[in-house]
This record gives structure tokens, sequence and C-alpha cells, in this order.
């Protein structure tokens, strides 16, 4: 071997030797610092069925979450410690629920920046984020807008994690039993969507609780999980506009022995109509 490969191989044999021993350094293998911020939806698969302390290891040594509030407590029909903000990330919206003293202090719209370094995840129906205190919150800034999304009881029951604590609209709801009549809002109500079910809530407290119960809706609200054994959600509308009522005219019982439906009418159809009017009966 001449000296020209030999420097060469030994040139080899030192990028080699750097090279392996760049890998076993491990403060080496990385630039910059760690994100403050960890996203919702990293938040959320930590809990495997019990309480989660955030601790700087567990959440990539992250202290901070951000989100838009979606809650709303003017009406009163959200458990009054409860504050649930959304967030619109890697394309997708996710959301998740915080325990505080004073919840109604925050509307939404507002964006938040929360400390949750040290702080718990834990469940009681539904995920939720415990030991914020107001201090941990910093409000950036008011007025955004947020994502609601349609879906359906079966994809709701199906996907719990990607939309509890978001803000829903269900389309095409069957109240069950049939509301007897007079029957009010008040009260867990069972809606039959698909071949699905899922629990509409109305706190005793809030200002429509009173309100007569349609017999079919248009739902609204947050999804959030129940304790019950036989439904996975319970939807809180945040106010009665949130509850559409799409229910047909009731049709009476007994309409007569020789009873009439109009179906149709136009009272000057175009064409030769030799001055007709134009009527649809149903037989």
């Amino acid at each position: 071997m001449n000296i020209i490969n030999i420097k060469k191989a030994l040139f080899g044999m030192m990028a080699s030797i750097a090279l392996f021993s760049s890998c076993d350094n491990k403060e080496d293998n990385y630039i910059g610092e760690f994100s403050p911020y960890i996203a919702i939806e990293d938040i959320r698969a930590l809990y495997r069925g019990s309480e989660v302390k955030l601790t700087s290891d567990k959440i990539s040594y992250a202290k901070k979450i951000y989100g838009v509030v979606v809650s709303d407590h003017s009406d009163s029909n959200l458990p009054d410690d409860i504050v649930v903000i959304q967030q619109d990330k890697r394309n997708r919206t996710r959301g998740i629920a915080f325990k505080m003293s004073n919840a109604s202090i925050f509307v939404p719209g507002d964006s938040l920046v929360i400390n949750i370094q040290d702080k718990s995840l834990n469940k009681d129906g539904f995920l939720y984020l415990d030991g914020i205190s107001e201090t941990d919150i910093e409000k950036v800034s008011s007025g955004h807008r947020f994502t609601v999304r349609n879906t359906n009881a079966g994809t709701l029951n199906q996907q719990p994690n990607d939309f509890e604590s978001t803000v829903i609209k269900i389309i095409g709801g069957e109240m069950y039993p049939r509301p007897a009549a007079q029957e009010t809002l008040s009260g867990s109500k069972v809606m039959i969507n698909g071949a699905d079910t899922v629990n509409i809530v109305t706190l005793s407290s809030a200002t429509f609780a009173n309100e007569i119960l349609p017999r079919n809706i248009n739902v609204t609200g947050i999804p959030l999980g129940t304790k019950s054994d036989m439904y996975k959600f319970d939807i809180f509308p945040r106010h009665l506009r949130d509850i559409e009522d799409i229910s047909d005219p009731e049709v009476p019982e007994y309409i007569g022995a020789n009873p009439v439906i109009i179906t149709g009418y136009i009272n000057d159809p175009s064409g030769g109509d030799g001055n007709y009017e134009y009527i649809q009966l149903k037989a």
C-alpha cells in the first residue's frame, strides 16, 4: 500500500471514530431549545385510566398549552367550575376542559395561554386539567372565532377524543321516549340520531330549563363524557338558540269521517290553465 492510500485509510478511520463519538454524546443530538408549548391532542393522549402528574419529562419539557375559550356560562348550562378551550392544530380540532373556581370570567373567543407544568390530568366522566389557578392563565386577546363541526351520534361515540370538549352540531335528532305534553328541557334527555344515542343535558339552573322540549331537534353544544354506563356523552347546549326545533306539525288522531289533506296549491299555474287553479290532495 502506498503512502497516499495509507493516508486515505487513516482519514476514513478517524472520520468513523468521530461519527460514533458524536452519536454517543446525546447532548449534541439536537440544536436549539425545547418548545414551551404542547398540543392539546398530545396532552389528551397521556391519560391511561388514572391521574397523570404533568411533570416536565411527561410533557416533553413543555410548560404551556393554548386555545380559544368555547364554554359560555351566560345562560348557566355548564358546570360552574369548568372552562373549555379548543385548539386548531395539525389540521385537526381538539379541546380540553380545566377546573377553576371563577370559570365565568372567561367568555367565548378569549385566547388563553395556560401554564400546565406540574398540574394534574384527570377524568371524572370527561378529561380535565386540575390545579389551574387564575395566575396560571394569560389572556392574550379576545373576540376570536372558532370551529363548529357537524357530526353524528355514531361518529361522536366512536371517536370520543376527537370531539370531547369541542363545539359540535348534530342534525336530525329524535327525542326518546316521545316527550310528554308540556315536558320541559330540564334534565337529561335521550336523543336518537341515526343508529346511536347521546344525552342532551339542561341543568336546572339554565335560563332555558323550563322551555318546552321539542320532539325533533338540531342541537349545537359541547360534548362532555359521562359517568353513565348506558351512554358515552352528555351534550351541553350553551343557549336556547343551540336547540333548533325541527318537529313536523302534529297531526290530530281524529280529523273527521271524510278528511281532506291539501299537500299542494298553485293559485295561477303557468301555461294554458283555462282559468283554473291547481290543488293537490293527499289520498
